[in-house]
């Protein structure tokens, strides 16, 4: 009879388990989560006694719950994979044949096993809760249920964020979802709705959808940054943003009222999805190419938005940056006026911009989304600045500015672009772009070549 034990667990869940539990942050989250959990009821029972009003206590009982489960557990996550790299102990964990998948699920199950045994010990308290009165039983398990969501789903982020060196690439993304949340409601604001006006439920309805989708990309995303050139994990990302584009429908059957607000989220992360297929690398190995070769001509056609590289990386976002922004207009009732197809049209060039800069000034770089990061990162600070020295000597000069896509769009954002600057964003766009087909030119050459290869090894030996 097969032992049942660890063995039946992945090899990495069972190692960080056992050096996650005896780390001092999980014994030290343990110990104060243990304090603040009495304290709380040392509270709720005096509160009992004295008033029938306990909002309070029960807002600082998950307060404090909310920061260790959703906060400090998460957090761990930004030194899963990094803890590796500095050690240099991946090369050795490759060799038991894991792949860069399984590591990367793998560390981020055992650090929600290590938040699940922490909710398990906040358990008693509940029930005791309970039985003091004046609590909902179902009702506190709901939003104990909901903080392990929330925690799976941060630290699915921080654990895919961890395989990156630059700390400025693993803060970036955050950034991007702030800036990106604020500058798309414009799309709702532009129909005459008034965004973000969906209830709690609704909410939870739309993390339902979308947080899983999150999950598995923040996933891919850390595998895709340690995997060998041989895996792919540029195809199952992209996929990854048509399903959440696909969901869209979806929500709009089951909640109408809030599938605009809906839209405007996938759009948000589909904005990051084509942010990271613009800063891969092209790859030439056959290999790569076999799942779609022996799928036939229509697999192949699909490749030209998958395949792994910047150069298809654009035709992806050609594809489903105006696909998304259609859904939102579609679905807030609005007409795609003036506003929103300049949106559309700066959030595009803002996004190939910096890869124009890239492909032009250092087209042989290994660390593409450095760079990327770098000069958008560089116009925010030329874009702050200008600002600044305009108010000081009372002029203006957005004009000028406006020929920066980024500035463009942080302008559209904060409500202060023209209308005249569509011209302007079209005519940048336009340079922008021919300059990055120019340079992508060569890339699916060499891409078209692998792919033959790869049909070559398909083909069955003449006689």
């Amino acid at each position: 009879m097969k032992q049942i034990g660890s063995d039946w667990l992945s090899p990495v869940v069972v190692k960080e388990l056992r050096q996650g539990m005896r780390g001092r942050v999980f014994e030290s989250s343990f110990l104060v989560l243990q304090a603040a959990m009495m304290f709380a009821t040392i509270v709720g029972v005096m509160a009992r006694a004295t008033t029938t009003d306990m909002s309070f206590v029960n807002g600082l009982f998950w307060t404090m719950n909310g920061v260790l489960l959703a906060g400090v557990m998460p957090l761990r996550g930004f030194s899963a994979i990094q803890s590796e790299a500095k050690a240099k102990t991946l090369e050795l964990v490759f060799l038991t044949r894991l792949t860069a998948w399984r590591i990367t699920a793998g560390k981020w199950a055992a650090l929600n096993a290590q938040t699940f045994l922490l909710a398990s010990a906040i358990l008693p308290y509940v029930i005791l809760r309970y039985f003091l009165g004046g609590v909902n039983l179902l009702g506190d398990l709901t939003i104990l249920g909901s903080l392990l969501a929330v925690s799976a789903l941060l630290s699915a982020v921080t654990v895919g964020l961890s395989a990156t060196e630059s700390r400025l690439l693993r803060f970036a993304p955050v950034l991007v979802l702030f800036l990106g949340f604020n500058g798309v409601s414009v799309l709702l604001r532009a129909s005459g709705r008034s965004p973000w006006s969906g209830g709690s439920t609704t909410y939870w309805w739309m993390l339902a959808l979308l947080g899983p989708v999150v999950l598995l990309y923040m996933l891919e995303f850390g595998a895709g940054r340690i995997a060998p050139l041989a895996e792919n994990h540029a195809t199952p990302k992209r996929l990854l943003a048509l399903l959440a584009i696909g969901t869209i429908p979806l929500l709009a059957l089951w909640q109408p009222t809030a599938a605009e607000e809906y839209a405007v989220l996938v759009l948000v992360f589909v904005t990051v999805v084509c942010i990271d297929a613009l800063c891969e690398e092209p790859r030439t190995l056959p290999g790569l190419y076999t799942p779609f070769v022996k799928r036939g001509r229509w697999a192949e056609l699909t490749g030209l938005l998958l395949y792994p590289g910047w150069h298809s990386g654009v035709l992806f976002t050609l594809l489903t940056i105006p696909a998304a922004t259609w859904l939102v207009v579609h679905l807030s009732g609005g007409k795609w006026e003036q506003d929103v197809l300049q949106l559309m049209c700066t959030l595009l060039a803002a996004l190939f911009w910096p890869l124009a800069l890239t492909l032009l000034f250092v087209p042989r770089t290994r660390k593409p989304g450095l760079w990327y990061f770098g000069i958008q990162l560089v116009t925010v600070i030329i874009t702050t600045f200008s600002i600044v020295a305009m108010t000081a000597i009372h002029t203006d000069a957005k004009d000028i500015l406006g020929f920066m896509p980024t500035t463009a769009l942080l302008f559209l954002i904060a409500h202060e672009g023209k209308d005249y600057w569509l011209v302007q964003t079209i005519f940048t766009g336009s340079v922008t772009l021919v300059i990055v087909v120019v340079k992508f030119l060569k890339p699916w050459r060499l891409t078209r070549a692998a792919a033959a290869q790869a049909r070559a090894e398909l083909a069955p030996p003449s006689s």
